[in-house]
């Protein structure tokens, strides 16, 4: 069991600025890129020596569990005054990706190697950022036939997502092993790791799930796609449509529960409606007379093939991390089970309070707010 005492430093240039910090919001998100707001109490110290692109540190948890949990460069630096003469600093930093989306020199022009080669090749040129899993599925080989490129006037990092978008992958920077480290990988390897750990709901808010409220609309889900191409070996056209979703799992009601009720449960299980057939369906057109691509374009997202989706707080937690599962227990047995995490918000606010004797009594708190979908 973690300490009861929520734990935060940052550090700007490496200089330890926590004393002055009212809150922390760091923003882990599996699409965007990752984002920590500061707010400090002393605008007149904080604002005169913070400017753009200085170095940020973040850790954050608890006094026996924590870790580095953002590293980025200031993006802006917001000063405000109130009336009362009391005044605070706000400073929004993004994580190391933020070089990347800033650099929009370079042509870049790949006609030879994979894409994973590119990615590589690309990265290079931005030191401060390790390489962490770069496993593209598929990855395309490029020739002069098939080149991958772009003219400057787009960042590098518009660049590759375009390609994770094509390639049915997710990229981002994230902190591992206190080291930015960057990461290309596909949608499908997504959802085929372990849960990152388990939360579990109990009335009243007396566990580490605090609150979690979810709804599933069948047409929110990822699209059923179909497609048809014509094969260049054999001129055939080809045919694609993917598997139909599985059927809804059988209706158990508790039998000593009213009897209108059971009655009720008995009748809707036997109607000709079936949640599956609200998810929707589309045709995929102008693709390129490649099965293998054509494959890859009628994939669903694996994130969202049910079209259930969630919010919830939870005792704040480092472990929880956008782009990968958590396990949710305590809710119906249709919403219990796995979800991805698409966005965390792990928020901490400082709060030192007086006792009877006048000495100082940390009251500050720690919580991640979290968006999931399955």
């Amino acid at each position: 069991m973690a300490d009861s005492t929520p734990y935060a430093t940052i550090k700007i240039e490496g200089v330890d600025m926590k004393s002055q910090v009212q809150s922390i919001d760091v923003e882990d998100h599996d699409r965007a890129i990752d984002r920590a707001q500061v707010v400090f109490d002393s605008a007149d110290d904080v604002s005169a020596i913070t400017r753009e692109q200085r170095k940020v540190q973040i850790n954050l948890g608890w006094s026996d569990q924590n870790a580095l949990i953002f590293e980025g460069v200031v993006m802006g630096v917001k000063t405000e005054a109130s009336g009362n003469g009391q005044s605070r600093v706000t400073v929004t930093a993004y994580d190391l990706s933020y070089k990347m989306k800033q650099n929009q020199t370079k042509d870049r022009y790949f006609i030879s190697g994979r894409l994973s080669d590119a990615l590589k090749a690309i990265l290079a040129d931005y030191p401060g950022i390790g390489e962490g899993r770069i496993k593209p599925d598929p990855d395309p080989v490029f020739t002069p036939d098939k080149p991958w490129g772009k003219a400057s006037g787009k960042s590098d990092w518009d660049f590759i997502q375009d390609a994770a978008v094509v390639w049915k992958a997710r990229t981002f920077v994230e902190v591992n092993n206190n080291k930015s480290q960057f990461y290309f990988v596909s949608e499908q390897s997504l959802n085929k790791g372990d849960p990152m750990g388990v939360l579990h709901y109990c009335p009243g808010g007396v566990g580490p799930l605090l609150e979690f409220e979810y709804k599933r609309i069948g047409s929110g889900a990822s699209p059923l796609s179909t497609a048809t191409v014509i094969d260049p070996t054999t001129g055939e056209p080809v045919n694609q449509p993917l598997p139909p979703p599985a059927d809804d799992p059988p209706l158990v009601v508790d039998p000593t529960a009213d009897a209108t009720f059971v009655q009720a449960a008995g009748v809707m299980a036997g109607s000709a409606g079936r949640t599956k057939d609200a998810r929707p369906q589309t045709v995929v057109k102008g693709l390129p007379s490649d099965p293998l691509r054509m494959q890859q374009h009628i994939q669903q997202d694996p994130t969202r093939i049910l079209g259930y989706s969630g919010r919830g707080t939870c005792r704040g937690t480092i472990m929880l991390r956008a782009k990968g599962k958590v396990t949710i227990k305590g809710l119906p047995p249709w919403a219990e089970g796995d979800w991805y995490v698409h966005r965390v918000n792990h928020i901490y606010r400082r709060l030192v309070v007086s006792d009877k004797n006048d000495k100082p009594v940390d009251r500050s708190t720690y919580e991640s707010k979290f968006f999931v979908t399955r």
